[in-house]
């Protein structure tokens, strides 16, 4: 059981790991917070071109938008417990739903 543990604890730091980077892919200058302006330069780097209503979306999609700011502290991934950890899934989003 000890080994079992010490692989999930290995496990979770490795994912840690990659979410801190992928935060900090987002993160341009480095503030420890993402804000709208830097989720819009990173989501056209990789081909999606975002309207303000879109990037407003994201934001309130992710749940943690202070002051129109998103921490990495406060993202589900970081948050023990809470289903559907992980990177906030916009079109599941109640704000995005057609009907």
């Amino acid at each position: 059981m000890h080994m079992m543990e010490s692989r999930d604890q290995s496990r979770h730091r490795s994912q840690d790991a990659e979410m801190r980077a992928l935060f900090a892919a987002f993160d341009k200058d480095n503030s420890g917070y993402i804000d709208g302006q830097e989720l819009k330069l990173t989501m056209r780097e990789v081909g999606m071109d975002l309207t303000n209503h879109d990037v407003e979306m994201m934001m309130r999609a992710a749940g943690v938008a202070i002051k129109d700011r998103i921490f990495y502290e406060g993202l589900a991934w970081e948050r023990p417990g809470v289903p559907n950890a992980g990177m906030p899934n916009v079109a599941n989003a109640p704000e995005c739903q057609m009907g």
